[in-house]
C-alpha cells in the first residue's frame, strides 16, 4: 500500500474508480493501467504525487509496459487520463 500526505497532511492512496465514480481497488507500483484512449502504461516506483494544494487533482507515474526502439519512457499524468483518484484513507 502506498500511503502519501496531501496538501491538509491527511493520508491519501491512489485509488482506480468504477463505471459510477466510486473507488474501487488500489492502484500499486507494477499495476498496468489503460488511458480512456486505450493505452497501457505501467505504475513505476512511487506511485506518483497527491494534491499539493486544493485545485490540484496530483499526478500518476507511469513507464510504458515494454522497451521499444525508442527506449523506455517514463511520464506523469493527472490521475483522472487513467480513471483514478486520490483519496483519502
Amino acid at each position: 500500500m502506498t500511503i502519501k500526505k496531501n496538501w491538509e497532511g491527511k493520508s491519501v492512496k491512489l485509488m482506480q474508480l468504477n463505471d459510477d465514480g466510486f473507488p474501487e481497488r488500489e492502484v500499486k507500483e507494477g499495476d498496468e493501467v489503460v488511458t480512456f484512449e486505450g493505452e497501457v502504461w505501467v505504475v513505476t516506483p512511487g506511485v506518483g504525487a497527491p494534491p499539493h494544494k486544493p485545485a490540484s487533482t496530483g499526478r500518476i507515474w507511469v513507464s510504458t509496459p515494454k522497451r521499444d526502439e525508442d527506449g523506455d519512457w517514463t511520464r506523469e499524468f493527472f490521475p483522472g487520463v487513467f480513471n483514478c483518484k486520490w483519496v483519502e484513507v
